[in-house]
């Protein structure tokens, strides 16, 4: 995906939004316009902005978050490099979700995912980083399996 292709922002999103907006803003002049004088439209029309009021504020806040948070190349490829490690990891173990979160609060299991990332896009040797990567980890553990998994998939990514 092109780097202009990603900054552009989705119509339909804030159509959505709108939609919903809209929705609720009927939703609640029907409750709403019993306890005022005034009727049924007359409550919707005084209302009617809110709708596009909502849907500027969630532009101008997506806005905001592009500009603090750049959408770099290198960004884009850490993250499909966790992506593409964690598919593996999936598809070649029988982990739970519990496993995965374990594997997430383990410090050297993620020091052993940024070896990994160095020696697959970076061009550190690889022999000393897949050492480096399975010295913290017990030969029966759960983080080892999924390392040993990692490394097999960072090898066959290698040309």
């Amino acid at each position: 995906m092109s780097e202009n292709k990603r900054k552009q922002l989705n119509p339909i999103r804030y159509v959505l939004i709108f939609s919903m907006a809209t929705v609720g803003i009927l939703i609640h002049g029907i409750f709403a316009h019993r306890n005022t004088e005034l009727g049924y439209f007359d409550w919707l029309l005084a209302y009617a902005y809110v709708p596009f009021f909502i849907t500027l504020i969630f532009y101008i806040m997506h806005r905001i978050m592009l500009k603090l948070r750049p959408d770099t190349p290198e960004r884009r490829r850490q993250e499909a490099y966790v992506l593409d490690m964690s598919k593996a990891v999936k598809h070649t173990l029988d982990f739970t979700v519990d496993d995965f979160k374990m594997l997430q609060r383990s410090q050297d299991f993620q020091n052993a995912m940024f070896f990994g990332y160095q020696v697959l896009y970076e061009g550190v040797p690889a022999s000393a980083a897949y050492e480096k990567m399975l010295a913290p980890f017990e030969a029966d553990t759960k983080e080892y399996q999924a390392v040993e998994v990692i490394i097999a998939t960072i090898r066959n990514k290698r040309p």
